[in-house]
């Protein structure tokens, strides 16, 4: 009993969260379900059309197993969740589906009972949530069972009881093992695409980091050229919050213009762009438009990437007219040196003249 314990205990502990577990339980309870119900219906429509079927030795064991099982399952779903301890719960619920199949198989006769495959949906199911040992150890159970009842029956003796029951042995054993590996494919398979998606979400999330925290404004337009993304900075460069859902044309008419007649772009547009806010403030933004196309080159859309140059066009402005202004004072230095120059003959001939004696004549 500990080493039963143990292997169904390290299953559970180790291959599934109590999340994934409880989930995966929730789903065996509903077939489970789904099936006692299609036995039961099967068993109302049979004993309508057979009146052999009618025999109530046949019928109300029948009824009364089925009656016990629709019990204990809702039962077992109903205080799932307030289970210390899952896997005691479990374990009993998958022994008891085998001691059902083996009742229904025993009051329907070995040789011709339809139930025989149920043996087989549970040790499937078992494998589902123990993997390959909880499989085995289902499959074990249900051959003992089945065994027992081939041995009690008296429809098979000799040669031919030996070899159904190794027959029916051996299926169980090989539809345990199978039904393990596929579990452990399914649970690695569900691990890694976890996994994938936790990368997934840990790159988006990065790349959302990435656009909301760089300096340019960020817009994505779709096929209509209407605003599906933006971030905070576009928000902030445009003084606008209300950017998402709107139209192109609303915020940059001439951008949506020149869009419109290309089309599409062979290769990222370059340009200047003017925006007035709702302050009536005069932007200059530099604005980088690309396609987004896909891996057909089918056109999805446009991202358009913009910065503010209205400082930087202002400093440029205000150096120009400082070359300027430097300029015209050097012309006018220049000038006043070359007037200068003729000035100082003059005054010093005005001079020399002035000094001469003409007092002697």
């Amino acid at each position: 009993m500990k080493a039963v314990e143990y292997i169904f205990k390290s299953e559970q502990s180790d291959d599934l969260s109590l999340a994934a577990f409880e989930e995966r339980m929730t789903i065996i309870q509903g077939i489970r379900i789904f099936f006692l119900a299609a036995i039961l219906f099967l068993t109302i429509v049979f004993q309508s059309i057979q009146p052999e079927f009618l025999n109530p030795e046949v019928w109300v064991p029948i009824y009364v197993v089925l009656g016990i099982s629709f019990l204990l399952n809702g039962v077992f779903l109903y205080a799932f969740k307030n289970l210390s301890h899952h896997w005691i719960a479990n374990a009993i619920t998958f022994g008891y589906d085998a001691v059902v199949v083996t009742s229904l198989i025993y009051f329907t006769g070995v040789n011709h009972s339809i139930f025989l495959f149920l043996y087989l949906v549970y040790i499937i199911l078992c494998g589902l949530v123990y993997r390959r040992k909880g499989a085995i150890i289902m499959a074990l159970w249900t051959s003992s069972l089945f065994s027992l009842l081939l041995v009690l029956g008296p429809s098979l003796e000799g040669r031919s009881l030996y070899f159904a029951i190794a027959i029916n042995n051996l299926a169980f054993i090989s539809v345990a093992i199978l039904s393990g590996i596929l579990s452990e494919q399914i649970d690695f398979i569900g691990g890694e695409l976890k996994e994938k998606g936790r990368e997934l979400t840990a790159l988006k999330d990065f790349n959302q980091l990435i656009v909301e925290n760089v300096g340019s404004g960020f817009l994505t337009l779709d096929s209509e050229l209407n605003i599906s993304h933006c971030n905070s900075s576009a928000s902030r460069i445009l003084d606008d919050h209300m950017l998402l859902g709107r139209s192109l044309k609303d915020v940059f008419p001439h951008l949506a213009q020149e869009l419109r007649k290309r089309g599409r772009l062979e290769e990222p547009l370059r340009f200047e762009e003017s925006f007035v806010n709702y302050r009536d403030d005069k932007l200059i933004l530099e604005c980088i438009v690309s396609s987004i196309e896909d891996t057909d080159d089918n056109s999805l859309g446009f991202v358009v990437m913009f910065q503010d140059l209205t400082e930087i066009k202002r400093m440029e402005f205000n150096m120009r007219q400082q070359e300027k202004m430097a300029a015209v004072g050097q012309l006018a230095a220049g000038i006043a040196h070359e007037i200068r120059n003729p000035l100082a003959s003059i005054s010093g001939s005005i001079q020399m003249l002035s000094s001469a004696d003409f007092s002697e004549d």
